[in-house]
């Protein structure tokens, strides 16, 4: 019933936008409700495991004197971290309900990522967080990111491993039932944005930028390989949470996912940080 509802307002929502998901997508974060739900959820729990491993994915590029801007910064889940490394940050999101929630209002700015109002070569290093995973049009969003990002600068996001998704395709074969689609069409799934390296590679002597670096992150969300069952993996996500409300549990994915899964390939898991430098 759930899975049908879910089809109907997706449905719904293309026809009222015309089909246009980067609207769609857009508003979507401009919902009180869905702000409300995301600040919960992101923002009040500090055990969470973005605030307890994978920040640091993003501040260990970052020392006190550059300037950086956290694009479709929200409800400044990343902002707020990273304002602890830098003097120097900006936020950018297109939701005035999002930035609502960021109790320090200083060099916050509304607008859009398709269209980011600051000046050429301005920064020393653009994030996004959970951004560039809700659209298609990866090489738009790039070419507005490296325009505001100085010469050798770095653009740091995450985004779906394309890699993961394949490699798990062609083991499970027939089991092979992931919680995200990575094709807009979808109706009963959301839509999560995957990308090979060497796409990037390939992108990156387009638009002027190298891949420094790729980061598989997150072992245990979203992961094909641990449940090929789509709603076992919603479960085990789930459990997963409850399970790193323990120290002791924590404190061992904290190791794994630092002295491990960072530094495998990037097919290893569903989710990527990826690191480029603008030439």
């Amino acid at each position: 019933m759930m899975k049908i509802l879910k089809i109907i307002v997706s449905a719904l929502k293309r026809i009222f936008y015309f089909n246009n998901l980067k609207i769609i997508k857009t508003n979507t974060w401009k919902s009180k409700r869905v702000v409300e739900k995301f600040y919960k959820i992101n923002n009040l729990d500090d055990e969470d495991i973005f605030h307890e491993v994978h920040f640091k994915l993003f501040s260990n590029y970052i020392t006190n004197n550059e300037k950086v801007l956290d694009v479709g910064c929200g409800t400044g889940r990343l902002l707020n971290i990273l304002r602890k490394y830098s003097i120097n940050c900006y936020g950018l999101d297109a939701s005035q309900e999002m930035v609502n929630k960021i109790e320090d209002k200083e060099n916050i700015y509304i607008g859009s990522v398709f269209d980011i109002p600051f000046e050429k070569n301005f920064f020393d290093i653009v994030t996004s967080m959970d951004l560039m995973v809700h659209f298609d049009e990866i090489e738009e969003i790039l070419i507005q990111k490296l325009k505001v990002t100085k010469n050798q600068g770095l653009v740091i996001f995450n985004i779906g491993s394309h890699e993961h998704y394949i490699l798990s395709k062609n083991i499970l074969k027939k089991e092979f039932n992931p919680i995200y689609e990575n094709f807009k069409t979808t109706m009963h799934k959301p839509y999560y944005k995957t990308i090979l390296d060497d796409d990037l590679v390939k992108l990156g002597k387009k638009i002027g930028f190298s891949l420094v670096k790729s980061v598989p992150y997150n072992f245990f969300s979203g992961n094909n390989f641990l449940t090929p069952n789509s709603s076992e993996n919603f479960d085990l996500n789930s459990k997963f949470k409850l399970y790193f409300k323990n120290k002791l549990f924590r404190n061992f994915i904290i190791e794994m996912e630092n002295k491990i899964i960072n530094s495998q390939d990037v097919a290893l898991t569903f989710y990527k940080i990826v690191v480029l430098r603008k030439n």
